[in-house]
């Protein structure tokens, strides 16, 4: 590499944290957080001269993952730095072209509040973290291409917290949040023909062990529409009729599975009108209210 910075090692980086691959560095190189020399952990070869914005991005969620506190805030403002002086040579003349930089700082931001949130223990704490970030949304939906890396970003820190949290009520609340996060980051993705990022929020979801019946049923029914709609049609249809037999024979069990069931339903005919299809291979049950 030549000695010098590449785009190659951002795109490493931020993979990294986005596949949850936390060896890209040693772990004295990460607490000193000075890279300008060769770091052969793991058999990667990075060399960095030019520090960046992605490398101490990563940083910060790595230590998070590795509970390693206190170097959060220093990973975290060295990024802010970064942030900051890639403005200094930005062009003001179109408002998008600082849209990457602000999509950057939210997701700064949002490792700052969801650190103490989660080490106080309360959950009043995360709630009130999730709420704000709720209403942190400065960029339309237009720009989901700026919006996806803070969307990703919030399930890998729920997804984190929850897999390393001991304490069950607060694991339970991280998991809630978890669900609705990445189930509504799937559908939007879906919506702006982004499947891929979909299917990766699902999975993420379906890593944190068992889930309730009604957010099992959720993910099912907007796996098999991503795949529908990312053109695996022989995936999506079995994938709804499963989750239809299932929900069939649920009775009155709750208001939220029997919309749910009847969405499904809803679905699957607009599938087969879709396709002209006149078999639907599926028993309709109506559950008794």
């Amino acid at each position: 590499m030549g000695g010098m910075h590449s785009e190659f090692e951002d795109y490493q980086y931020e993979c990294g944290w986005r596949l949850g691959q936390w060896n890209l560095l040693s772990t004295e190189n990460s607490k000193n957080l000075n890279y300008n020399k060769t770091d052969n952990s793991n058999g990667l070869q990075s060399i960095i001269v030019k520090e960046g914005y992605e490398k101490y991005h990563y940083l910060a969620l790595k230590a998070l993952h590795d509970l390693d506190f206190a170097n959060i805030e220093r990973a975290v403002a060295k990024a802010r730095k970064c942030v900051v002086d890639s403005l200094a040579h930005a062009s003001l003349e179109c408002s998008k072209n600082l849209y990457h930089a602000l999509s950057q700082l939210q997701a700064l931001q949002e490792i700052e509040d969801f650190v103490p949130a989660w080490q106080s223990g309360e959950a009043a704490d995360m709630e009130a973290a999730v709420d704000k970030w709720k209403k942190q949304c400065c960029l339309t939906v237009s720009e989901f291409q700026y919006m996806e890396p803070i969307l990703v970003q919030r399930g890998v820190l729920l997804c984190n917290a929850a897999l390393t949290e001991k304490n069950d009520e607060m694991k339970q609340q991280l998991v809630k949040h978890l669900a609705e996060i990445q189930l509504n980051t799937a559908e939007l993705a879906r919506t702006e023909g982004w499947h891929h990022v979909g299917m990766r929020c699902l999975k993420m979801l379906s890593q944190v062990g068992r889930l309730s019946s009604v957010v099992n049923g959720r993910l099912k029914l907007e796996e098999a529409q991503l795949s529908w709609g990312s053109g695996v049609r022989e995936v999506g249809r079995p994938i709804l009729r499963s989750l239809i037999v299932e929900l069939s024979s649920i009775g009155n069990e709750s208001t939220e599975m029997r919309l749910l069931y009847s969405s499904a339903l809803t679905l699957y005919g607009n599938w087969m009108a879709e396709t002209r299809s006149e078999n639907s291979q599926v028993k309709f049950v109506i559950p008794v209210r």
